[in-house]
């Protein structure tokens, strides 16, 4: 529990400023979208899509933005599509936003619960941070997850180094503190995962009935959601449980339908028209575009976090040398980026967050292995690709002058020692390869939090140095 615990707190202790809310305007926009429906049956948000801005007859330009909604023109019924081009400000920062209304681009779900969050304020929500309240206790069940995952793949030492990965990971850290319906599918994936597998072991009643809610929530969650069901069902194919996985993609095909129920119910055409657009924003840029998006480990800026990195890597080394169960886990990953290969996503980092769980789970398994089998590359790689990074991150600016000292010591005694004797005297050493590769953990954990605590700084030294990705 004391790995849960620190995960909490260090998400938890500067979740209203890094990253930014203006960072994506999705946040408020779930909150306004869940305030509206809950509070008067209205679906008020702003969107991107063209569709509801044309000059058909059937959209028109709303007057202003009241308690109710968008205030229709004197005479009109109101009944078709309200739009509006109006300044809002969210959390100190102001923004022109498109407002619709009926806002139809994302199913109910997540909007339910961030919206939920708000509806003590009067009117329209101009903050986040009830938000990231909920993503912060979020967190817990999904660093359980992570654990029970781990566990179940590599044993204890696995499950509590995936754990205190994800608890501790910079980029997961800062990613899973924004109010995104992706940061929920996160953890309804990484316990579908593991809630399937148990399931296939022990057919019990309440497995059945947590990993039945989760097939049909995921995509009222959001439409990518479906991934959740596919991923279910393929744990349970692949443990000879063949009746059980398609009656998953049934239940998961039932959340589908619920959300074209709900899509259709206000306007049918508006509804299929955005789901299109959607699913094809993200080829503009051609297939090496996307495939980059895929493949390098985002959060709001470009911060080369080298535990997502090495979650990647292990899930890349686990599809072609793993055990069968790792490359069953392995493979989820793979389901999710073909997903958004086939629908064009990956338009923004939110679109990873989806497999951020189950890249700790495998960056936990790997460090668990390399720990019990030592070898020497692998501490090489480990150095130049985790904790150096995090080492430049907590020392970034000025101060990283001074430490190249001391950086070049430890190039020699963390990688460059251990792999001279090996190669000289013909000798494993595993025991000096195993501490050191313990020493270099430990180091980077103590580093990961050290960053998290001053994203002050290096946060704007990020964006000075123009590594902002859009």
């Amino acid at each position: 529990m004391g790995i849960v615990f620190f995960g909490v707190r260090i998400r938890g202790r500067q979740r209203y400023s890094y990253p930014p809310p203006e960072t994506s305007f999705d946040e408020i926009g779930y909150v306004w979208l869940g305030q509206g429906w809950l509070r008067r049956g209205v679906l008020f948000d702003w969107s991107v899509f063209n569709i509801y801005f044309d000059n058909s007859g059937k959209n028109s330009r709303a007057v202003g933005l009241g308690d109710e909604g968008l205030i229709p023109q004197q005479g009109s019924s109101g009944k078709g599509i309200l739009y509006l081009d109006k300044e809002m400000e969210v959390d100190g920062y102001k923004s022109h936003f498109r407002l619709v209304q009926p806002c139809l681009d994302n199913p109910p779900l997540a909007a339910v619960l961030f919206g939920g969050m708000n509806l003590r304020q009067p009117r329209w929500s101009k903050s986040v941070h009830n938000s990231r309240d909920v993503m912060v206790w979020w967190s817990i069940p999904v660093i359980l997850g992570v654990l029970g995952l781990g566990y179940r793949l590599g044993g204890r030492l696995a499950g509590l180094l995936g754990a205190a990965i994800y608890a501790v990971g910079p980029g997961y850290v800062i990613s899973s503190r924004m109010g995104l319906p992706e940061n929920l599918l996160a953890g309804l994936l990484v316990w579908a995962i593991w809630g399937a597998w148990e399931l296939a072991g022990k057919p019990k009643k309440w497995l059945m009935v947590g990993v039945t809610a989760m097939a049909v929530a995921a995509p009222l969650v959001k439409m990518s959601g479906v991934i959740v069901p596919a991923v279910i069902a393929v744990v349970l194919f692949s443990r000879k449980k063949l009746k059980w996985g398609w009656v998953m993609l049934g239940w998961g095909l039932l959340g589908v339908l619920l959300y074209g129920v709900f899509g259709a119910g206000n306007n049918f055409e508006v509804w299929k028209r955005v789901l299109i657009q959607q699913g094809s924003r993200g080829f503009e840029g051609g297939p090496v575009t996307m495939l980059t998006r895929m493949l390098l480990p985002r959060v709001p800026v470009l911060m080369i976090d080298g535990w997502i990195i090495l979650g990647f890597m292990a899930a890349a080394a686990a599809l072609i040398w793993g055990k069968q169960k790792y490359k069953l886990v392995a493979g989820m990953i793979i389901i999710h980026n073909v997903f958004f290969g086939l629908f064009g996503g990956g338009n923004f980092p939110w679109y990873q967050f989806i497999v951020y769980p189950v890249l700790a789970v495998m960056a936990g398994v790997t460090v668990g292995e390399m720990i019990k089998k030592p070898r020497w590359e692998f501490n090489g790689l480990f150095f130049f690709m985790v904790l150096s990074p995090l080492l430049y991150y907590w020392k970034m600016g000025a101060e990283w002058k001074q430490f190249i000292g001391i950086y070049r010591w430890m190039i020699l005694l963390a990688v460059a020692g251990p792999a001279g004797f090996v190669l000289v005297k013909k000798n494993k050493l595993d025991w000096l390869i195993r501490a050191v590769l313990i020493v270099m953990v430990a180091i980077s954990m103590v580093m990961s939090s050290k960053v998290e605590a001053n994203l002050n700084r290096t946060w704007t030294a990020l964006n000075q140095a123009n590594l902002r990705l859009w």
